[in-house]
């Protein structure tokens, strides 16, 4: 999986390059991870909730599945049956809310459920990938490969 989180860089004009992400999520999702694990913040066996519709659930997922954490999505209807089905596949359990006409619309529906979640497992982790500082941090890996690649 860690072969798999830094992006090939790829030139597309003399000074211009992309970087191509097999799973761009995945390296956040990570590191997150591994950040509060080595913190003791997240301890062997403790459930994940989060909220997701995308590539970050599935990242998450995939290292949930690998190191044993229970994993609860809280998504929306962006999550399709191709999606759903993968991250079932992987163990997590996954809700689907509506928007309520609560403030923040979906996103606030998601939010509100995550919260709701935690209140019912104290014991959760929310790695809180829209607020949590360790989202942006885990792209510095990014950066050194740029910078060791293009100088």
């Amino acid at each position: 999986m860690e072969a798999t989180e830094l992006p090939r860089l790829i030139q597309l004009t003399d000074n211009l390059y992309g970087a191509a992400f097999s799973l761009m999520k995945l390296l956040p999702a990570r590191y997150i991870i591994d950040q509060a694990e080595a913190a003791g913040t997240l301890l062997p066996g403790t459930p994940i909730i989060e909220t997701s519709s995308g590539t970050f659930a599935l990242g998450l997922a995939m290292v949930c599945r690998l190191r044993g954490y229970p994993l609860t999505i809280v998504g929306d209807a962006a999550i399709d049956r191709e999606l759903y089905t993968r991250l079932t596949m992987l163990g997590a359990t996954v809700e689907i809310v509506e928007d309520t006409g609560q403030p923040g619309g979906i996103q606030g529906a998601r939010l509100a459920r995550v919260e709701e979640l935690r209140l019912l497992r104290p014991d959760s982790f929310v790695p809180g990938q829209y607020d949590n500082p360790n989202n942006p941090a885990a792209y510095g890996a990014v950066a050194e490969l740029i910078g060791g690649t293009l100088g």
